[in-house]
């Protein structure tokens, strides 16, 4: 059996691997995207959001802009901008189950409290754990809310020909495994062998989340018709 986490297995790059993963949710959202629903559009832009920012943070002339050099101040901005793409994805859910400006209000507070982490929580360069831990902990409940939602009103028949079953599935999986991690990464730090061995799972996390999302492009849609309701009248059904 492999050892996922073992360093001789990490020596094979699975790291790079799951980078080029990235690419594969955007290339499958490419030639589909006159198909797209309006779902499978918002989430080709957190996508393509997302690779932008993730290549752009590890580029050592972005990284050498601050002093002491670190990428921490990009996390910190780009963290909320990736929650807004999120709520957009959710926000007929959050209308349809809360009320019309609850995404509104969640951005809000989101926004705020990221300024404030940046500010005097965890510091502009120091890793965002508290944002993230908060960013997790949101996407989880969503995903969950979304899934009792799912069971309750029974409107999708198939669902695995639903973009947003997997697109679910994946933000459940990719941000409860990361919740505890980016909670505590700030502290994990303090130990660079077991941050980085525990970093390996994220990254695990990170490539399924990027296979379930490339599934979700090719998803096509299935309606569901309401079941005609037949009428009585004095002489029987029409």
């Amino acid at each position: 059996m492999i050892d996922f986490l073992d360093s001789k297995f990490w020596g094979f790059r699975f790291e790079a691997l799951y980078e080029w993963t990235m690419i594969l949710p955007v290339v499958a959202g490419l030639f589909a995207f006159s198909r797209h629903t309006s779902i499978q559009r918002k989430l080709f832009f957190y996508c393509v959001a997302a690779i932008i920012f993730e290549y752009f943070s590890q580029m050592r002339w972005a990284i050498d802009q601050f002093e002491p050099r670190s990428n921490a101040p990009y996390y910190h901005f780009f963290t909320p901008a990736l929650f807004i793409l999120f709520v957009f994805i959710y926000q007929k859910f959050l209308r349809d189950t809360f009320s019309r400006r609850v995404d509104i209000w969640l951005i809000a507070l989101f926004v705020l409290f990221s300024i404030w982490n940046a500010s005097f929580g965890d510091g502009l360069f120091h890793f965002p754990g508290l944002s993230l831990g908060l960013y997790a902990f949101l996407m989880m409940s969503l995903a969950i809310g979304y899934f009792l939602r799912l069971m309750t009103t029974l409107e999708l028949e198939r669902l695995e020909k639903e973009p947003v079953f997997w697109i679910n599935s994946g933000v459940l999986i990719y941000f409860s495994g990361n919740f505890l991690l980016w909670l505590t990464m700030n502290y994990l730090l303090k130990d660079y062998s077991l941050s980085f061995s525990i970093y390996k799972i994220s990254v695990i996390l990170g490539f399924c989340l990027n296979i379930f999302f490339t599934i979700a492009f090719v998803c096509h849609p299935k309606v569901v018709l309401p079941i005609p309701v037949s009428k009585k009248t004095p002489h029987g059904n029409e």
